[in-house]
């Protein structure tokens, strides 16, 4: 038997193989375009949000300081009508020199005031004779006590106020503190 010669094939094989080859890369080269577009157009959505976003941060805050400015705009018309209860309160005290009519214009202005806080929602604290509660009071010092219990408020020095659950002012405040009796006077017989 002869040895079958075998053709060398490699040559097309490789030429086949280029072939195919060739395809693919035109594939890649669009899908890789595509991802590319793709890539752009999230970049320029992204792009868009980022300045939107901005805006709008830029508008909340603005809004935002004009809502103060008009709260503000509000209370502060509110207390520039005392100013009238005041010029009333001077115009009757120079024109007598009646005390009771002094008091009686001081009371009406207090009385106007408080009203005035009262709609604003502003609470005065109240302190005597309750437990000290060092969120609504300050202490500006003790007094010595029998017959009341440690911690209970005896005067308040200045009114506190607050603002639904917010303290504008704790109220300044004395409390109460037990009187410790001597026992150093006292003899005592230990044995009986």
């Amino acid at each position: 038997m002869k040895p079958i010669k075998q053709e060398d094939n490699s040559q097309d094989k490789k030429e086949k193989t280029i072939e195919t080859e060739e395809p693919d890369k035109k594939v890649n080269s669009e899908q890789e375009s595509e991802k590319d577009k793709e890539i752009k157009n999230l970049y320029s959505q992204l792009l868009r949000l980022k300045a939107e976003f901005e805006n709008y941060r830029k508008r909340v805050e603005k809004e935002k300081q004009d809502r103060f400015l008009y709260g503000k705009q509000i209370v502060l018309s509110k207390i520039v009508e005392f100013t009238d209860i005041f010029d009333k309160a001077i115009e009757v005290s120079t024109d007598k020199k009646d005390i009771e009519n002094i008091l009686s214009g001081l009371e009406l202005l207090r009385k106007e005031f408080y009203l005035f806080l009262e709609k604003e929602g502003i609470k005065f604290i109240n302190s005597l004779g309750e437990k000290f509660d060092p969120n609504l009071h300050e202490v500006v010092g003790y007094e010595l006590t029998e017959d009341k219990d440690e911690d209970i408020v005896l005067k308040e020095v200045q009114k506190g106020y607050k603002f639904g659950d917010y303290v504008l002012r704790p109220a300044k405040v004395i409390v109460s503190k037990k009187q410790q009796k001597e026992i150093a006077n006292q003899k005592v017989d230990v044995n009986p």
